[in-house]
C-alpha cells in the first residue's frame, strides 16, 4: 500500500495472519501496511515484528501489547493510540507523531530511529521523569530545580515517589541558602548581644527545617570597628558585605523589627533587585521548602 485507503477489519486480520506466517518461516508474507488508514484499528497483541507502517494512520489505534519489534513506523501518525505494554524494540520512529499517545509499559527504542518523534507534554514527562530517576551518581548539578518540578507532573506520581533534590538517583542535591536579615546594631552590648541571639535562634529554626542558613549577626557580631574606626564607613562596609551575600542566596528571612534597621531595608532592596523572594513567618519559608523538595 502506498497510500491510505481504508482496509476492512477483515482484510487487516488477512494481513496480520499472512504477517505471522512470514515471522515464524512458514509461507506467509511481511505486512505491506505503508500509508494504510488504520484509525481506531483494533490491534490488540498483533505481532507485527518487522511490518512496514511507514507513514501510517493510526491515530487512536488500539495497540496494547502489540510487537512491534523493528517495525517501521517512520512517519506515522500515532496520535492517542494506545500502545501501553507494546514492544517498540528496535522500532523506527523517526517522524512518526506520539502525541496523545499511551505508551505506559512498553518498550522504548533507544535508537537512533526514535529521535525527531513528535511526543506530548504528557509523554516528555514520563521520559524527563525516567532518566532523571535512573541517572548515576554525579549526575545531580545536570538537572535544575525547574527540571525536576516538570518531572514530578509525571502522570503517575503516586504510584512511584516524587523526586527530591536530596533524593540518590540522580536529582538535584542543592540545598536552598537562606539569608536572615534583621536589627543588629543598638545603643548597649546588651541590646545588640540580643539581637544576635535573636538571629541565632531563627537560624536554628531554618537549619532544621533544612535550609542553608547564612546568619551575618553571628558571623561578623561584635567586629565593628575590623574594617575602620569611622562608625559611617565601618557600617557602610558591612552594609555592603551584606547585599552582596543577599544576592548569592536562594531567599531572604526577616526577623522581628526588621523595619528598624536601615542596613535591613538595603538588604531587602537588594533582594527585590535580584528577584529573591523575602519571607516574614517560618510557615512561608517551610512551603517554599517544602516545594523544593517534593516539587522541583
Amino acid at each position: 500500500m502506498s497510500e491510505k485507503q481504508k482496509i476492512t477489519q477483515e482484510e487487516l486480520q488477512a494481513i496480520l495472519d499472512s504477517h505471522k506466517s512470514w515471522v515464524v518461516g512458514d509461507e506467509g508474507k511481511r505486512a505491506d501496511l505503508q500509508g494504510a488508514d488504520l484509525q481506531d484499528a483494533d490491534l490488540q497483541g498483533a505481532h507485527l515484528q518487522g511490518a512496514n507502517l511507514r507513514g501510517a494512520n493510526l491515530r487512536g489505534a488500539n495497540l496494547q501489547d502489540a510487537d512491534l519489534q523493528y517495525a517501521n513506523l517512520r512517519g506515522a501518525n500515532l496520535q492517542d493510540a494506545n500502545l501501553q505494554d507494546a514492544n517498540l524494540r528496535g522500532a523506527h520512529l523517526r517522524g512518526a507523531n506520539l502525541q496523545g499517545a499511551n505508551f505506559d509499559f512498553s518498550c522504548w527504542p533507544l535508537r537512533c530511529g526514535s529521535l525527531q518523534v513528535e511526543i506530548d507534554q504528557k509523554r516528555f514527562r514520563q521520559l524527563l521523569y525516567h532518566v532523571m530517576a535512573i541517572a548515576p551518581e554525579g549526575y545531580e548539578s545536570f538537572f535544575t530545580a525547574k527540571q525536576i518540578t516538570e518531572a514530578n507532573k509525571f502522570h503517575r506520581i503516586g504510584e512511584v515517589a516524587k523526586l527530591t533534590p536530596r533524593r540518590k538517583g540522580g536529582v538535584m542535591k542543592k540545598m536552598k541558602v537562606l539569608y536572615i536579615a534583621g536589627p543588629y546594631r543598638a545603643d548597649t552590648i546588651y541590646e545588640i548581644s540580643m539581637n544576635i541571639q535573636e538571629a541565632r535562634s531563627v537560624a536554628a529554626c531554618m537549619s532544621r527545617l533544612g535550609a542553608v542558613v547564612i546568619c551575618p549577626h553571628t558571623m561578623t557580631g561584635f567586629m565593628d570597628g575590623a574594617i575602620s574606626s569611622d562608625p559611617k564607613l565601618d557600617a557602610e562596609h558591612w552594609v555592603k558585605g551584606g547585599c552582596e551575600l543577599v544576592r548569592r542566596c536562594d531567599g531572604v528571612f526577616l526577623l522581628e523589627n526588621w523595619q528598624k534597621s536601615a542596613g535591613t531595608r538595603e538588604e531587602i532592596a537588594a533582594a527585590n533587585e535580584a528577584g529573591i523572594p523575602i519571607f516574614k513567618r517560618v510557615f512561608q519559608v517551610t512551603e517554599w521548602l517544602r516545594e523544593d523538595v517534593e516539587c522541583e
